[in-house]
């Protein structure tokens, strides 16, 4: 199952699909003003996002009294769409800023928003889990010792303000130190075994979930660092 359409109860239907078009680049379906191509009361505009498919129906009733959104009356509260990355967040926050959309600016994994009924959107990256699978150094060592007959690659000069927390997004600024580890992934065809940095905040959270887990059950495998940043 998957949302197919979302109606929205706007003030004016013009100026909204502009505003969703221009942020979007949402492309119109149909629309019909003062019944100009069915019979209709109120005016609508139907968009629909190229790539996902999700259709938006803005529709101008003319009895809408030409309120505002509020979320703090029953009905909708906002809006989410999903991004698939740290990465899209910020150029999503470049796209806003330019267009002159007022935003919160990244908040830990999200942007709030408002269109021009005052209906909140959210622009949201799904953080991976605090409880992800890790594995310490000491279990895969023929595995790495197969990846150490590779040829080797030159390694990247090290640059801290660009290295993030691979579970809350937080920076080398943002926490006073953050953790070098390995941490396999889930690739069912390659298993591969990456290099992430973890900030001492996530890690104590998954130390706790460790002591949390039962040992007959305990699924979340140890691990151990071999380099860590402290900041200044």
């Amino acid at each position: 199952m998957r949302i197919l359409y979302v109606g929205l109860s706007v003030r004016d239907a013009r100026r909204s699909a502009r505003w969703y078009r221009e942020l979007f680049g949402m492309e119109t379906v149909r629309e019909n003003f003062a019944g100009s191509n069915w019979e209709s009361d109120g005016d609508e505009v139907l968009l629909k996002h190229p790539v996902s498919g999700l259709l938006i129906g803005l529709l101008q009733h003319p009895a809408n009294p030409g309120d505002p959104f509020s979320e703090f009356r029953t009905g909708l509260d906002h809006l989410e769409f999903e991004v698939a990355g740290r990465d899209e967040l910020e150029r999503w926050q470049e796209r806003l800023t330019g267009l002159g959309i007022a935003h919160s600016g990244i908040k830990d994994h999200l942007i709030t928003f408002r269109d021009p009924d005052n209906i909140q959107l959210e622009l949201f990256w799904p953080k991976p889990p605090h409880d992800a699978h890790l594995y310490a150094v000491s279990d895969e060592e023929a595995y790495l010792q197969a990846e150490d007959e590779k040829q080797p690659i030159p390694p990247e000069p090290l640059d801290p303000a660009s290295i993030l927390c691979q579970f809350c997004g937080k920076s080398w600024e943002q926490v006073p130190r953050l953790f070098q580890a390995k941490r396999r992934t889930m690739d069912p065809n390659t298993s591969a075994i990456v290099t992430v940095w973890i900030c001492d905040e996530c890690v104590a959270r998954m130390a706790q979930l460790l002591a949390a887990e039962p040992p007959a059950t305990r699924w979340l495998y140890g691990w151990q660092t071999w380099s860590y940043l402290t900041r200044p």
